[in-house]
C-alpha cells in the first residue's frame, strides 16, 4: 500500500537520486527533500522552468515549458542548457545513457545523452502520459493513472503493476516506486 511522505500538496512531478527526492512544483522550479521525507523543500536551480525531470550523474534533465529537453547542474550553479531541439516531449527519464521521452502522440522514444543522433520510437502502444526507467524496464504512467512496466528494448505488450487510479508522476529508487498522488509524494514498494 501506498505511504505518504509529506503534504506540501504542490508536487507535479518527481523523481529519487542519492536520498533526495526531487520535485517540479506547480511553480515549474526544482525543488528537493530528504527520501524519508523529513525536514522541508528547498529550491534547487537557479531560474528558468521545467514541468517534468530526471536526475542523473549530478544533473537535473528537464522538460522546457517549449517541451525540449535541458540539463541544469545538480548543485544549482549555471542555468539550464538545451541538449536537443526537436521538442515535441512531455515526460522524460535518464537511463543508460539515453534519455527516454513521451512524445505528444503519448508514444516512448529515446535519444541519446549527449545530443547526437536523432529521437527513436521504443514503443507503439500511445497510452502513456509519464516514464520512469528503472533495471530495464520502462514504468509508465497510462491515461487511466495506473502504473505499468515495459522492457526498455523490443516491442511487446505492457504489464500491470499497480490498479491505483491517482497516480499522475513516478519515480523508482532502492525498490520503491515513489508517486505523486493528490499533489503529493507517496512511495510503496516495487511488486
Amino acid at each position: 500500500s501506498w505511504e505518504n511522505l509529506e503534504d506540501y500538496g504542490g508536487v507535479a512531478s518527481i523523481d529519487v537520486y542519492d536520498g533526495y527526492i526531487y520535485a517540479v512544483g506547480f511553480d515549474e522550479n526544482v525543488w528537493k527533500l530528504s527520501i524519508d521525507g523529513t525536514g522541508s523543500w528547498s529550491r534547487v536551480n537557479n531560474g528558468g522552468s521545467v514541468t517534468d525531470i530526471s536526475v542523473y550523474d549530478d544533473y537535473i534533465y528537464g522538460v522546457g515549458s517549449d517541451n525540449k529537453v535541458y540539463k541544469h547542474h545538480i548543485d544549482g550553479t549555471g542555468s539550464w542548457t538545451n541538449i536537443e531541439n526537436n521538442g515535441g516531449i512531455v515526460s522524460i527519464d535518464v537511463y543508460d545513457g539515453y534519455v527516454y521521452g513521451v512524445g505528444f502522440d503519448s508514444k516512448v522514444y529515446k535519444y541519446n545523452i549527449d545530443g547526437t543522433g536523432s529521437w527513436s520510437q521504443v514503443e507503439d502502444f500511445g497510452n502513456v502520459a509519464s516514464i520512469d526507467v528503472y533495471e530495464g524496464y520502462i514504468y509508465a504512467v497510462g491515461f487511466e493513472n495506473s502504473v505499468w512496466k515495459h522492457k526498455t528494448s523490443g516491442f511487446e505488450s505492457w504489464e500491470k503493476v499497480s490498479d491505483i487510479g491517482s497516480v499522475t508522476n513516478i519515480a523508482l529508487y532502492q525498490d520503491n516506486i515513489y508517486g505523486v498522488l493528490g499533489r503529493q509524494v507517496w512511495r510503496r514498494a516495487v511488486v
